[in-house]
């Protein structure tokens, strides 16, 4: 190493008296040190606002919008007290009318149809909470539904020496219960 050459110091430089620095407030100085100038967001503009408030308005709109359509879905899938009535298929009758048009009820007795009292078969309490529907009068047919005790149907037929309903379904077509878990009324 080649040896270092030494250099004299530097005097030494006067330095000025410095102003004396005006009197702050200690609040003051607290203040601006709290203040950070990166965090504080700028004003929004007004059209920034209203821009702003129409995206949130079409936004909502939105979803209002798509809660009302899964509303009314829902509401069709759910069945109606209406759905399960079965209904009744009775033959209309040509009652003549006369110029005064009277009611049917003021016909002669030959134009009015007795109608059969419905008969009404209603599912019982099972050990498995349900009873099943088959396809016809015995067990080795097909279970094609399926009923809850408490429910009835409309009786369509018997079969006494299998000791079996026919009943009406809700859809209208009919299906078998065993007279073990059902009653008629």
């Amino acid at each position: 190493m080649p040896p270092r050459k030494k250099t004299s110091p530097k005097p030494a430089t006067i330095k000025p008296l410095a102003k004396p620095e005006k009197k702050v407030d200690i609040n003051v100085i607290a203040e601006r040190k709290l203040i950070d100038t990166k965090i504080a967001l700028p004003r929004e503009t007004t059209s920034d606002r209203f821009l702003k408030i129409i995206a949130y308005a079409i936004i909502l709109g939105g979803l209002v919008g798509a809660a009302l359509i899964f509303y009314v879905k829902i509401s069709e899938l759910e069945p109606t007290s209406e759905s399960f009535i079965p209904s009744l298929n009775v033959p209309e009758t040509n009652v003549p009318v006369d110029d005064k048009m009277t009611t049917p009820s003021s016909t002669t007795e030959e134009t009015s149809i007795p109608l059969e009292p419905v008969r009404v078969v209603e599912i019982q309490n099972t050990p498995t909470g349900f009873l099943n529907v088959r396809k016809g009068p015995g067990t080795n047919f097909i279970k094609i539904s399926t009923a809850k005790p408490g429910e009835a149907f409309i009786l369509v037929s018997t079969d006494e020496k299998a000791g079996w309903y026919e009943i009406k379904l809700a859809d209208g077509t009919t299906g078998w219960v065993t007279k073990d878990y059902a009653a008629v009324k």
